[in-house]
């Protein structure tokens, strides 16, 4: 009898239990407005959605934000919500109403999921920035020649071109349309860090231009010349300033730093048994044609430019030779082993015009 007591007991707790739930979750269910379902999801572009009421009562139904308006029409709710122009995603409220109950709806909306600016290399490049919008994006305009711009799908793809600066950076603006009935625009900003110049930038033909005299600042002469490779990263030979019996035998070597561009420096480049004497370059000052074959004396690439759409550049002092204007470079016949010329002080082997030894004011332009 004891166990059966037991049971008893055990089966009215759980019925006694039941019977509190159902009745807690009837009271819970009579103070809300029964909603049926409701599309309120909305991308960065807006539109409308629907809110379905699953009774048919009177009710009122206000929006918490301005950018989410409602109508009311029988037992649906239209939600009209603007296109959200920030990038990050927002949410209303709507409070649903009828008598002492109410509910409520989240409207939600993402923010414009785009690239709005973006960093393009000196050199150029393409970018491509993805986007999220359930409409079409068109291109409208861009603000500068150098930028161009295609839509794919999902895809903005910028075409940017090599910046002409080594010194100055510069921007332009892409427009978009969004949406084939324009609901608003985007500007994505294409921001171009300024140019620079890598070793193989270096290598190809150049015209360089040149005096033949210390007195004429403007050069007035040129000839073609070329840079090859002699150590890929780290230098040059100069091609096309010597004879073309001398070229290949007596190859002229041009330094090369990232930082600071090409140099060249006096040094003897061979010797020629012919006049048995040491061929050098000479680095030459801007008074009587004076010259050193001193270590270190030597000049420095500068004004290095892309503005005619070829890399450009002149040489100038290194600065050694205190006090003057190292303006060119000159070639010399020394006496083997020695700093001192005999007979004629310059070597007559030269590839350039009038002189054909000496070269001021030189000036390169690639091709």
């Amino acid at each position: 009898m004891k166990k059966i007591y037991i049971i008893q007991i055990l089966l009215l707790s759980i019925f006694l239990t039941g019977c509190s739930d159902s009745t807690e979750y009837k009271e819970f269910e009579d103070v809300l407005v029964k909603i049926d379902n409701s599309n309120v999801i909305f991308s960065a572009i807006g539109g409308t959605g629907d809110i379905i009421v699953a009774e048919s009562v009177d009710f009122t139904a206000v929006s918490d934000k301005d950018w989410c308006q409602l109508t009311v029409s029988g037992q649906k709710i239209t939600a009209t919500v603007e296109p959200n122009m920030s990038i990050s995603g927002r949410t209303a409220r709507v409070t649903i109403k009828s008598g002492n109950r109410v509910n409520y709806v989240s409207v939600t909306q993402y923010g414009i999921r785009i690239t709005r600016t973006v960093t393009a290399s000196g050199k150029g490049e393409e970018i491509r920035i993805s986007y999220n919008y359930d409409v079409p994006v068109i291109f409208k305009s861009v603000d500068e020649n150098w930028v161009s711009c295609t839509v794919e799908t999902d895809e903005i793809v910028l075409t940017v071109q090599a910046n002409p600066s080594l010194t100055e950076t510069r921007s332009a603006n892409v427009v978009l349309q969004i949406g084939t009935v324009e609901l608003f625009e985007e500007t994505v900003t294409v921001n171009q860090e300024k140019n620079y110049l890598e070793y193989a930038d270096y290598l190809g033909t150049y015209v360089m231009t040149y005096s033949n005299t210390y007195n004429s600042t403007t050069p007035s002469f040129s000839i073609n010349v070329e840079l090859v490779e002699k150590v890929a990263g780290e230098s040059f030979y100069l091609k096309g300033i010597l004879q073309p019996a001398y070229d290949d035998n007596f190859l002229i070597p041009i330094g090369y730093s990232g930082a600071t561009g090409l140099s060249i420096v006096t040094q003897a480049l061979g010797f020629d048994p012919v006049k048995d004497m040491d061929i050098w370059i000479a680095v030459t000052r801007s008074e009587s044609n004076s010259y050193s074959i001193g270590s270190g004396y030597g000049l420095v690439s500068t004004g290095a430019n892309l503005d005619s759409g070829h890399l450009a550049f002149s040489f100038t002092d290194n600065g050694k030779w205190t006090g003057y204007t190292t303006i060119g470079i000159s070639f010399r016949y020394l006496v083997k082993g020695t700093s001192s010329t005999t007979g004629a002080t310059t070597a007559p082997i030269g590839n350039g015009t009038g002189d054909k030894i000496r070269y001021y004011y030189m000036t390169f332009e690639k091709q």
